[in-house]
C-alpha cells in the first residue's frame, strides 16, 4: 500500500486541493487457492447439479443430554468459581497464570494440601497422617454358659 501525502506549507480553504491517493497492489495476503471453492456462484452451480450441499456440518446434532436446570446450575458454579478466583490477590493469581482452571486443578490435587496452608488458602494445616479410630467390639457382661443334656 502506498500513499501520497500533500506538500507541507500553509493551506487555506481557498488553496488549491491536492489529491491524496491510496493504491493497493494486486498481491494480497489472502490465500487465493480456495477462491474458487468459496465463490457463491460455484457453490450454487454445484448444488443445482447435484442437489447436495457439501459444506454442511458433518456431525450429528446432539440434544437432550442435559436440561436447562443442569445447564444453569453448571453456569452458576463456573461463575462463582471465577468470582472467587478474582477475589484472590493478584500475585497469587499470577502463580496460576490468571487461569481459574489451573487453580482448581491445584486445589483438587491431594498432594498440594500443605501448600494451600502455606499460600494462605487454608485456615489450618491439613495433616495427611490421620489416626485411625479403632472400633472395639462390645463385650458382654454376662458369661454365657452352655448346658449339656
Amino acid at each position: 500500500m502506498t500513499t501520497t501525502l500533500p506538500k507541507k506549507g500553509i493551506h487555506t480553504a481557498y488553496s488549491p486541493k491536492e489529491r491524496v491517493q491510496i493504491s493497493f497492489p494486486k498481491i494480497g495476503r489472502t490465500k487465493q487457492a480456495d477462491a474458487e471453492k468459496s465463490d457463491i456462484n460455484n457453490i450454487m452451480k454445484k448444488f443445482l447439479k447435484t442437489g447436495v450441499m457439501t459444506f454442511t456440518n458433518k456431525n450429528e446434532p446432539q440434544y437432550g443430554f442435559a436440561n436447562s436446570e443442569t445447564f444453569h446450575e453448571s453456569l452458576e458454579i463456573i461463575r462463582k468459581s471465577e468470582e472467587m478466583f478474582q477475589e484472590l490477590p493478584s500475585k497469587l493469581r499470577q502463580k496460576f497464570n490468571h487461569d481459574p482452571g489451573e487453580f482448581l486443578d491445584f486445589v483438587s490435587n491431594e498432594e498440594n494440601r500443605d501448600k494451600l496452608y502455606d499460600l494462605g488458602l487454608s485456615n489450618s494445616p491439613i495433616y495427611t497422617d490421620y489416626q485411625e479410630e479403632v472400633e472395639t467390639e462390645p463385650q458382654s457382661t454376662a458369661t454365657e454358659s452352655t448346658v449339656s443334656p
